[in-house]
């Protein structure tokens, strides 16, 4: 723990805060009174680190909100930093001392308080306590450091009583992360097709941008594109912004991809303002590049390029770049053609703001103390305290000034704009000589230094600027100016060169040099061998690299720069300069004398780019899981250390795609490596995979091939088509799809190395490949498998030997491993790759080298083998063995070990082909061949780098006369038959879906290997056809159990155990719906039905209904016969148990799957605990029941390991001490199994099949209730086959509880469960012990009548035909309706049932309690087979939203009397609150009683979440839930006469009452910040109203308790100003900014309430959300959803005008009236709107089919209005006030009048419907509460709330209506 610096000082000592840093310290001094008496006291913070110049900074935030940092989260890292803090009694009076209160004065820093002595005694006046403190602040984790200085204590000598003081100063000091960058693409591409008006002719075009640069952090090559418009792809810090300028490489292309000779003609510039189209252009930061040739026709499959050198200036945000192709095809077609590509792109840097510049030295300034102050001794003053004062601003000043680019843009002039500045001329350089010559003295050897200057017109003419030629010598990043020869002054050839040169060259040469340095003088010309070597701009103090060669800081000896012996040569394309070096602009020739040479001044560099007609494709990679490291391998040994000619690409074909990509890889102007080979990767993450640094020569990006891909090496054009391409190389067959046999995807494909290496042209020859992984077998390969810049002759191990020979030297024994050759031209010839026989000991990860036995150079015998033996072994076998090893190799080795064939050495090297698992010892596990062989199969004759099990047999215990001869591969294996194959088990676990499997039973071939041509095959749901996906069982070997387990996945392994799986077969693996078959035969679509050996499932069904096979979250399990036989190509329900099936059957979970064990369902029928008087619980008899269905069984002992266990009380694993085994145990012939007590034996006798006894107890010796199971396995490994309890949870008062009494499962649920249903079984408390009947299983203890809610009606928005209705039985689930029930419905308000009924006699009621009743078999598919039944349209589940439904049974009299209903029959329920349309009704969880009476308080009426309706995706049957909360703000207040009248009102529709158990927060911003203020509520836990509103106001606002619930304190959120923003968010309450996602808000934050955002500012009024919108929160605000006052108009709001706890509507002020006007269409006021016209103003009128959103509106017929003061005729609709609606109109509108029969207030005629205010509603307009209410003031009073959809009503209505 680092230590606390204290110091006590007087007042004259208190400036030591004082920082050097630009901000200053915190210093408040706080004043309080206290019986006469002021205290003074001044508290202080400060902060303050040094940064990496070791320049001291603040990190002490000027603002709680301003960041002190601002760091990349890439470069973020601890600062150690120094804190400070003090605490001063400013007070002069000698008695005003003050006395901390501990607990309130504290020093505290990120939440801890420091540990402060001093703060336990007086602070006398002039004494301060200052802390100083070093902390680490991790700016990666933690964003916010506060800091908190705080005294508060009495003055106790003061007089009158004293005096008390309080001072505080707190900082939260902010780090804000900036996000690393990203990088996109570094070429993006536009693919064009237009076409034209009447002709129809079509352009096809392509335009492209790239921009390289290389990165100066990490010198990596990126790109300088963003992904988009937004994102930026660097950042830097602004104070470095300056001087690290980007160099970039920027390359456009336009394209004519058109056929048929097609040319397109470019436009030219065109006049400003002209009409005419624009022209075609290359444009880089708002200006076009002037290139003449940018306008000449484009021919068909050409394209122009235009390569530019540009500098970005990363101290502006955004350098915009496009490309424009417009032209035509009107030299090539008749009649009219247009051509248009564009593509628009920026490059955007992200800038963000530097630490501030630290101060210049302050002098000192003692501040002396005040001439009243006492002379204080200081307790524990420090000799070394600061003494200067703080300084509340500080001057900031520059750092010295540091080298900085050049101001010229690296741009060839000739392509500038006429308007761009140029001040400086490029200059290249072109050419530098080191000739080799041998002999001689190094100074004499001639040397020069070619330079060139491309503008013509300065030919002739002196350099002006002031440019050096300069050596960066070595591995120095600075250039040896004492080599620096300078340009400026110095005069241009007239052909543009300017040459410097040694005296032996000018010697040579004469006129040809320019300059020449003297013999002996520092200059590049003198210095022997290579260097790097550059033009810059500048001096020693400061300079700018113009153009490079070489790569400072890294030594050119032996690297691709290095000329030395020859000469490096700039290609002549290559005119403008390049600030870091680019290889591909040079040639670098080596071995070169004086006459290669050509004479200087003549830029021809006299270099024919090689033509790579011999390229080759000989690998192709994508390592298992590593896309990023993928590759193409490429062999051009006739090109090797030569450039590509150009024109040469590499192209990718897309699986499935009619066409090659566009994109592909340009290879022209790659230098080809000296071994012959070029790497192609698609990332530089290759070289790390591979651990080699210089492995990639080209990165290809997203252009480097997938494993489904094929591959063309082409020289000239790309076209459409094969024939149309020039192609030298192909791999894959293009344009093909389906199961590609080129897929090398999470492996490779090697070609076969013939002698002579030849390409095969546009058609691929699979036979030269070896394709990993295959569907023969062939597996993935991992990296470790790769050999990038090899090409080896495929070799592999065939057989390894240690005979099993008792009593004998274990060196005596004979030994061999023998390999095998597979290309018959290699027989009789040396291996000429670099290979080794290596031995990987134990369980090493790497080779042992001492083990090595070199196979290069040794001869393959002409049968191809080449066999090592060891010395007992050659004395076998003598001439057999090829080589005997006596040192330490792989035959010198006792037992079994891993060896491999590898590639290379101990440096670097590549598995070939591999025996045994590298890192696992071998010893006892399938890799084990001691005491006998391992031999490979015949059928695998390709290397594989790990090893498949399933390619090599080992034989155990055979001794040295078993053992063949080597050099004579025949394992004389016969494979197995497995004509006995049988599909025991298909598994997809509940939520472990990566672990599903498929378990197969083949018991007479266990212990052998499988026949050829065995497949499992599946058919995917609704397909007639199997997938070509499909797993091979050829030449497994089937384990001693006789299963095989096809796992989907590893993580099947961690989910049972490590030896479950045989094969991982991914996505082959079948999946809970579909069909299984396992067959023989190649070809998979036509296999006779003999060839079918097993089968699951029905191939290409589905339908409306679940498929009877469906195993999805569960299992499907064979039922096990006596004689298991398979069923060919006909599948057999009746020989399964599926779950959950299409009888829901639970879901099955792993611990109720057993995979390898195939057993006969048993389950548990009955279990006792009976009620007894006077009876001590050992005397109880209890009793256990178990029953076996299988009449095969009966009579007969139980074959499997089966147990009955309990779990006793909330125990997780079963107690073993009590587990009765029911192996061996025989079956009553009835089929029952009985355990009892000891006590039951007595009392049932004969009837207890078995009994405890004191020293064998079994589970009915347990006293009450408990978990009880019968399970497979024991005590290491056990699954469970069939529960009754819930295991982990006590049952004691639980459903499970059967305690005095006992447990009957219902004999309808014959399967086992391994989790408990609890409705299969019934409990029957005080049951006697005669209650009980084993050997007998009845359930007539069951009730008689089933209890029957209704508990959802769905009628979603976007499907009539997707509507249902729910009930629910808590007494009959998995039951037979047996009473007359019947669902009706109402409609129209007479009372009366439609004719229209369901029948629920007879319907089975779900297993889960739920009857679901759905209209049509869409229904069922859209809620995925949740549907009972299908009771079609019309019925009571066709149910619009309006209707009411009711369960009836009829009456013997034949009356239907009312078990439960849902609205009330007596009137029509259209706008009522029982009224879902487009949406759903979900009973109260709570209301789990039928009622005869309608009740809506158990209702909820749920809109979803989707603008006021329900959606089908929202409905959820067979479940009952509450719905989620809906929540939103409906009122700001910032009233005009005072603003403690604030307040923040929110509103739920449909959780009044309730209290909030979401994670929800209620914030503000203020001003034009994004992030919120500190402070913010938890709304978790708080209670909505009655009537849903939840107000937060200030606390002395004086809002009573009914108007706010919630009073806050003056600076908390419910502060809001008219210029606030307010949100609900989704957070855990930790932090205001801490949140999830917004719920609802009001505002914009962090935009201000500038320009289009000043319509949201309620300054001095309210905002109140509109009733005439949708009822849902919104993430997103929208002006339009709210009335905003005083708005534009203008008019204040006070506090007498809000409405606090009520949602009204807002009656907006009246505008001065408008003078006429004629018809228009207008959105202002007083207008009149003539037919289909739309207005959104005030007072207007409106014709017929107009739409109105104003006030004081007239609508005719058909027309729609949302205002207000309206009258609206026949079917019009409103939602306004005051308005007159005829018969059939519906208004939710205040104050409206309705015809007919209108008195006071308003009335509505039948069957229209009010929500409003002072409404009357007619007929039965007497003393109905319900129908009746009062006319009321709208301000004044509030009469009923508003029936919004989704609110639970809370109004009960009396009377309820049945025939």
């Amino acid at each position: 723990m680092k230590s606390i610096h204290l110091f006590l000082s007087s007042i004259a000592l208190l400036p030591i805060l004082a920082s050097s840093s630009t901000n200053p310290p915190l210093v408040v001094e706080t004043t309080r009174t206290k019986n006469g008496n002021l205290c003074t006291i001044q508290t202080s913070l400060n902060c303050v680190y040094k940064d990496e110049n070791g320049i001291e900074q603040p990190c002490l935030s000027n603002t709680d909100k301003e960041p002190f940092l601002h760091v990349r989260e890439d470069q973020c890292q601890t600062l150690d930093a120094t804190v400070t803090m003090s605490v001063c009694n400013l007070n002069t009076r000698a008695d005003f001392s003050v006395r901390p209160i501990l607990g309130k004065s504290r020093f505290t820093f990120n939440g801890v308080d420091y540990v402060v002595n001093e703060l336990s005694s007086d602070i006398a006046p002039g004494q301060c306590i200052q802390v100083v403190r070093n902390e680490k602040l991790d700016t990666c984790t933690t964003k916010n450091y506060p800091m908190t200085v705080a005294l508060e204590g009495p003055m106790p000598d003061a007089p009158n009583g004293g005096g008390y003081c309080y001072g505080y100063a707190h900082r939260k000091n902010r780090v804000r992360h900036i996000p690393k960058p990203i990088q996109g693409d570094s070429e993006i591409f536009a693919d064009c097709s237009t076409e034209s008006d009447f002709t129809g002719h079509v352009c096809l075009s392509t335009v492209s941008i790239s921009c390289k640069y290389i990165d100066r952090e990490d010198g990596l090559q990126k790109s300088c594109v963003s992904i988009n418009d937004d994102v930026p792809f660097h950042a830097v810090r602004k104070d470095k912004c300056k001087d690290n300028p980007i160099d970039a490489t920027l390359t456009m292309t336009m394209c004519n991809k058109n056929q048929n000779g097609n040319i397109i003609t470019p436009y030219p510039p065109v006049p400003e303002n002209s009409n005419k189209v624009n022209s075609t252009y290359f444009r880089f930061n708002a200006s076009d590049f002037m290139v003449p040739y940018v306008f000449d026709d484009i021919l068909q499959s050409n394209c122009k390029t235009l390569t530019r050198q540009v500098q970005i200036d990363t101290c502006r945000k955004k350098w915009p770049m496009s490309v424009q192709l417009n032209g035509n095809m009107t030299k090539s077609v008749r009649g009219n053609s247009y051509c248009y590509c564009y593509l628009f792109r920026k490059s955007v840097i992200r800038v963000f703001p530097a630490p501030p510049n630290p101060s210049p030295p302050t002098p000192p300034d003692v501040t002396k103390a005040p001439t009243a102050a006492p002379t204080v001794a200081p307790t524990a003053a420090p000799t070394v305290a600061p003494t200067a004062a703080p300084s509340p601003i500080v001057e900031a000043y520059s750092a010295p000034p540091t080298k900085k680019a050049s101001q010229f843009p690296t741009i060839d002039i000739t392509s500038m704009p006429s308007s761009s500045p140029v001040p400086l001329k490029p200059i290249i350089l072109t050419e530098i000589t080191d000739p080799a010559i041998i002999g001689g003295s190094p100074n004499d050897i001639p040397r020069f230094v070619e330079m060139y200057v491309p503008d013509v017109s300065i030919h002739g003419d002196a350099i002006k600027d002031n440019l050096k030629l300069v050596i960066f010598p070595g591995s120095s990043t600075e250039p040896d100016w004492s080599t620096a020869f300078d340009l400026k002054g110095k005069t241009v050839d007239l052909d543009g060169f300017v040459t410097l040169c040694n005296e032996a060259a000018d010697g040579i040469y004469i006129d040809a040099c320019s300059y020449v340095a003297p013999k002996g003088s520092s200059s590049p010309v003198n210095v022997d061998g290579c260097y790097n070597i550059a033009i810059v701009e500048g001096d020693a103090n400061e300079y700018t690299i113009v153009d490079m060669y070489g790569i400072p800081g890294r030594v050119c000896t032996g690297t691709i720069s290095d000329f030395s012996d020859g000469r490096a040569v700039r290609l002549d394309n290559s005119t403008f300069p390049n600030s870091p070096w680019d290889q591909y602009n040079w040639e670098v020739i080596k071995d070169e004398d004086i006459d290669g040479i050509e004479e200087p001044g003549d830029w021809n560099p006299g270099i024919t780019p090689c033509d790579p007609s011999d390229i080759i494709i000989t690998e192709v990679a994508y390592p298992n899981g590593l896309a990023s490291s993928r590759y193409v391998e490429l062999y051009l040994p006739q090109c090797a250390g030569q450039r590509i000619k150009p024109g040469i690409k590499l192209v990718r074909w897309p699986e499935g795609s009619n066409q090659p990509s566009v994109i592909h890889i340009a290879l022209q102007d790659v230098i080809v490596p000296k071994d012959g080979f070029i790497i192609i990767c698609q990332s530089l993450a290759a070289e790390s995979t591979f651990s080699d640094l210089d492995l990639c020569d080209v990165i290809g990006g997203n252009r480097t091939p997938l494993g489904t891909d094929s591959i063309l090496v082409v020289d000239g054009p790309i076209a459409s088509n094969i024939s149309g391409m020039n192609v030298i190389d192909s791999y894959g067959f293009p344009g093909s799809s389906g199961t590609l046999s080129s897929d090398f995807t999470n492996g490779r494909a090697v070609r076969y190395r013939p002698a002579i290496p030849t390409n095969s042209g546009a058609v691929w020859n699979p036979s030269q490949w070896i394709v990993y992984p295959s569907n023969d077998g062939k597996n993935v390969v991992g990296p470790e498998g790769m050999d990038p810049r090899v090409w080896v002759n495929p070799i592999i191990i065939t057989e390894i030997t240690d005979p099993d020979i008792v009593g004998v030297n274990p060196v005596d024994i004979p030994r061999f491993v023998e390999m095998y050759i597979p290309d018959d031209n290699l027989r009789m010839k040396p291996v000429k790759d670099n290979l080794k026989l290596v031995v990987f000991p134990g369980s090493s990860k790497e080779p042992d080298w001492s083990t090595a036995f070199n196979l290069k150079g040794k001869m393959v015998n002409s049968k191809g083998f080449i066999t090592l033996c060891n010395p007992a072994g050659g004395q076998r076998y003598d001439e057999l063995c090829d080589y005997v090893a006596f040192s330490n190799t792989a035959v010198n080795f006792d037992g079994c070990y891993n060896v491999g064939i590898v590639q290379g050495d101990s440096e670097r090297y590549s598995v070939v082909d591999m025996y045994g698992i590298i890192g696992s010892s071998c010893v006892g596990t399938i890799t084990d061949f001691s005491d006998g062989r391992a031999v490979r199969l015949q059928n695998t004759t390709y290397p594989e780098s790990a090893w498949d099990q399933y390619n090599w047999e080992i034989i155990k215990g055979e001794d040295i006369d078993d053992i063949q001869d080597p050099g004579d591969w025949n394992p004389d294996i016969t494979p197995c038959d497995p004509r006995d194959i049988i599909i025991t088990e298909l598994s997809d676990p509940k939520s472990r879906g990566l672990s599903r499997y498929i378990e197969l039973y083949l018991p007479l071939c266990a212990g052998q290997r499988i026949k050829p041509g065995v497949k499992l095959i599946r058919w995917p749901e609704l397909s007639a056809q199997p997938s070509m996906s499909h797993v091979i069982l050829q030449n497994v070997v089937v384990p001693k159990d006789g299963f095989i387990l096809v796992c989907r996945s590893v993580q099947a392994l961690q989910t049972f155990s490590a030896d479950t799986c045989e094969i991982f077969a991914g996505d082959s693996t079948p999946s809970g719906k579909d069909a299984v078959a396992v067959v023989i035969g190649d070809n998979i679509q036509s296999i006779p039905s003999s060839d079918f050996i097993d089968s699951y499932g029905y191939p290409g069904s589905s339908g409306s209904m679940k498929s009877p096979s469906d195993f999805t979250d569960g299992r499907a399990m064979r039922l096990k016969p006596i004689n298991p036989s398979n069923s060919g190509q006909l599948w057999k329900p009746e020989q399964w148990l599926v779950y959950p099936g299409n009888d829901r059957k639970n879901p099955v979970g792993p611990e109720g799957m057993d995979p390898r064990v195939w057993i006969n369902p048993v389950i548990l029928t009955e279990i006792t605990d009976p009620s007894t008087d006077s009876v001590s619980p050992g005397n109880v008899p209890r009793l256990v029941e178990m029953y076996f269905s299988d009449n095969h069984v009966r009579g007969e002992p139980v074959q499997d390991n089966l147990k009955l266990v309990v779990f006793p009380g909330a125990a997780t694993e079963p107690d073993w001490s009590t587990a009765f085994d029911l192996k061996g145990k025989f079956v009553g012939t009835d089929g029952f199994i009985t355990v009892c007590n000891g006590a039951g034996s007595l009392y049932y006798g004969q009837l207890c099949d078995f009994a405890s006894s004191s020293g064998n107890p079994n589970p009915a010796d347990y006293d009450g209730c408990y978990n009880v199971a019968i399970i497979q396995g024991d005590e290491t490994s056990y699954n469970i086959v069939d529960m009754y309890g819930v295991i982990g949870y006590n049952c004691r008062g639980t459903e499970s509880d059967f305690s005095d009494g006992r447990a009957v499962r219902l004999t309808n649920a014959t399967y086992p469960e391994s989790s408990w249903e609890r409705y299969h079984w019934r409990i029957i408390k005080g049951a006697d012990p005669d209650m009980a009947d084993p050997h007998q299983w009845v359930d007539d203890i069951l009730p008689s009548f089933c209890n029957l809610i209704i508990t959802e009606l769905a009628s979603p928005i976007d499907s009539d035909n997707a509507r249902y209705i729910e009930l629910y039985s808590d007494n009959c689930a998995g039951r037979t309706i047996g009473d007359d029930f019947k669902v009706v419905h109402y409609d129209g308000g007479d009372g009366k049932p439609e004719p229209e009924q369901i029948d629920l006699e007879g319907l089975v009621i779900g297993d889960d309690g739920f009857l679901v009743l759905c209209t049509t078999i869409e229904a069922n598919i859209i809620y995925d087979g949740k549907c009972d039944f299908i009771v079609g349209k019309n019925t009571p589940a066709d149910n619009d939203g309006n209707e009411s439904v009711a369960i009836v049974l009829e009456t013997p009299s034949g009356e239907l009397g009312v078990v439960d209903i849902y609205g009330r029959p007596d009137r029509d329920g259209t706008l009522t609150d029982q009224d879902f349309t487009d949406g759903r009704a979900i009973r109260d969880t709570s209301a789990t009683e039928a009622s005869d009476e309608w009740n809506p308080d158990d209702w909820f009426i749920v809109p979803g979440g989707r603008d006021s309706n329900a959606e089908a995706d929202d409905m959820d049957p067979r479940e009952w839930k509450d719905p989620p909360l809906q929540i939103f703000i409906t009122e700001l207040a910032d009233p005009s006469d005072t603003a403690a009248k604030r307040f923040i009102e929110i509103y739920t529709p449909n959780y009044p009452g309730k209290v909030i158990e979401d994670d929800l927060m209620l914030i503000r911003f203020e001003g034009d910040s994004s992030l919120p203020v500190d402070d913010y509520v938890c709304l978790k836990g708080m209670e909505f109203n009655d009537d849903g509103f939840m107000v937060f106001c200030r606390l002395d606002g004086g809002w009573s308790d009914k108007k706010c619930q919630h009073k806050l304190s003056m600076d908390s959120v419910a502060n809001v100003q008219g210029t606030d923003d307010v949100a609900i968010v989704r957070g855990s309450c930790t932090d205001s900014s801490s949140y999830d996602n917004i719920v609802d808000i009001f505002g914009v934050p962090g935009v201000g309430v500038e320009g289009p955002y000043v319509e949201q500012v309620f300054t001095r009024g309210r905002a109140v959300r509109r009733k005439d919108v949708d009822k849902a929160p919104k993430s997103i605000f929208d002006a339009d959803d709210w009335i905003i006052l005083p708005g534009t108009n203008g008019n204040l709001v006070d506090s007498e005008e809000c409405d606090p706890s009520e949602w009204n509507d807002v009656v907006m002020p009246d505008p001065l009236p408008d003078s006429p006007s004629s018809p228009s269409s207008s959105k202002g006021k007083g207008s009149s709107l003539s037919p289909k016209s739309s207005s959104k103003g005030k007072g207007n009128t409106l014709s017929p089919k107009s739409s109105s959103k104003g006030k004081g509106n007239t609508l005719s017929p058909k027309s729609s209005s949302k205002g207000k003061g309206n009258t609206l005729s026949p079917k019009s609709s409103s939602k306004g006030k005051g308005s007159t609606l005829s018969p059939k109109s519906s208004s939710k509108g205040k104050g409206a009048t309705l015809s007919p029969k209108s008195s006071k207030g308003n009335t509505l005629s039948p069957k229209s419907a009010s929500n409003g205010k002072g409404v009357t509603l007619s007929p039965k307009t007497s003393k109905d509460k319900d129908a009746i209410l009062s006319q009321t003031s709208p301000k004044n009073t509030k009469t009923a709330a508003p029936k919004v959809p989704g609110k639970k009503v809370r109004r009960r209505i009396s009377e309820v209506y049945f025939n």
